[in-house]
């Protein structure tokens, strides 16, 4: 009876299943006792090999584990890698001196082996490789003396890899700059349009080119900055337009409405930022977040967690009142801070300045009502502050002609 490969191949695959089940259920110890056995049946088969028999078998495995590596993943190569060199340093570590002794003497009889193999080309090949390892090897280490011996200490430095940092750097700083495909925004256009109007100014020819432009990353939908390494995308005005529900506020300030009001006449309505970039196609630059928030598919829900629609709307404050305001009423007449700058110095080992910022819950009424208090109980309109702690005179002078504008 004839058998086709495909009824051989079942059997195959049957009988590994069969073995790996039972495999499955034996003990640890057995397992080991097995793996010993194999070992030692293994060795007395190869040891009545004829030499004929031993170079062919080493071809197949040599064919068999070249296909093996071939068809691995860059991952699973590093993890094989990894296995075989912490299997290599503990079968070391277990070796007696007499079988360590050994394995050196087989590996330079391989070597020699090989060796005598070669062709004058591969020698030199193989001289000028080990040239250039030892090269590498001696510009990465520094020689330093310890109780009158030399020892070599690696130079890591040398080998930390950075260039693939710096691009990642330059990729995000690039992020800022103006397309070809993006529109100016007025406020740029505006500076523009001053410098180049003033004859007199010198820094007129200085003037960047379009493609040299940069400007800030803000989110068109929430209008905070996208920062660092967090990705930018575009939304376009077909998609806000059927976000309009979602993208404002009924029964708004008009004056708090038009600081969320973008250049297009179609969005008028819709609170967007409009220091948000835009291209020339009616796409808006928006963070993740909002860009997530705002699919089709999530229509019905609320806005966006950071949206200028979902009470974030704050505004900004008019000319004649925000050209009036000092260090000192600013911060009393804010109901929150939503930007801080911490300023820090350092001079050496253990030697910094830093600043520091304390936050307290404040009530715009209050405030102005204390001050109202105090300027009626007192018949004087000035705010007295007191310092403490140490202070040049200068820093002082400082302080009081702050509080005297």
């Amino acid at each position: 009876m004839v058998t086709s490969p495909e009824t051989k191949t079942l059997k195959k695959e049957k009988e590994k299943l069969r073995k790996a089940k039972q495999r499955s259920q034996i003990t640890p110890e057995k397992i080991q006792k097995r793996r010993e056995n194999d070992k030692i049946r293994k060795k007395e088969k190869r040891s009545n090999e004829s030499p004929v028999q031993t170079q062919v078998r080493r071809e197949k495995s040599f064919i068999t584990m070249a296909t093996i590596r071939s068809l691995e993943t860059p991952e699973q190569a590093e993890s094989r890698r990894i296995n075989n060199a912490r299997n290599m340093v503990a079968s070391r570590n277990m070796e007696t001196p007499e079988q360590a002794e050994s394995r050196r003497r087989s590996v330079a009889k391989h070597v020699t082996t090989v060796r005598n193999m070669e062709t004058p080309e591969q020698a030199e090949c193989r001289r000028t490789n080990n040239a250039r390892n030892m090269a590498f090897r001696r510009s990465s280490t520094t020689r330093i003396q310890i109780n009158q011996n030399q020892i070599e200490v690696p130079q890591i430095s040398k080998n930390v890899e950075t260039e693939e940092a710096k691009k990642k750097a330059f990729y995000h700083m690039m992020k800022t700059k103006i397309g070809n495909d993006e529109l100016f925004s007025d406020e740029i256009r505006e500076t523009i349009n001053n410098v180049i109007r003033d004859p007199n100014n010198e820094k007129a020819i200085q003037i960047p080119i379009y493609e040299q432009c940069h400007q800030a990353n803000v989110c068109g939908c929430c209008d905070r900055f996208i920062c660092g390494t967090e990705e930018i995308y575009w939304i376009h005005k077909g998609v806000l337009l059927q976000q309009k529900r979602r993208l404002t506020i009924p029964n708004l300030n008009t004056h708090l409405s038009e600081c969320y009001q973008v250049s297009d006449p179609q969005l008028h309505g819709l609170l967007l930022s409009p220091r948000a970039r835009v291209k020339v196609t009616g796409e808006y630059m928006s963070c993740s977040l909002c860009y997530k928030a705002l699919q089709l598919d999530k229509m019905d829900n609320n806005p966006p967690k950071f949206a200028i629609s979902n009470n974030f709307a704050i505004g900004t404050l008019p000319e004649f009142i925000s050209s009036t305001l000092t260090d000192v009423t600013g911060p009393l007449l804010s109901p929150m801070r939503p930007f801080a700058y911490i300023m820090s110095y350092s001079g050496g080992a253990h030697k910094a300045i830093s600043g520091s910022f304390s936050f307290f819950s404040q009530n715009v009424e209050k405030n102005v009502g204390a001050l109202n208090f105090h300027s009626t109980l007192t018949k004087n309109k000035n705010v007295y502050v007191v310092m403490s702690g140490n202070f040049t005179p200068a820093q002082r002078q400082i302080v009081r002609n702050r509080l005297s504008n």
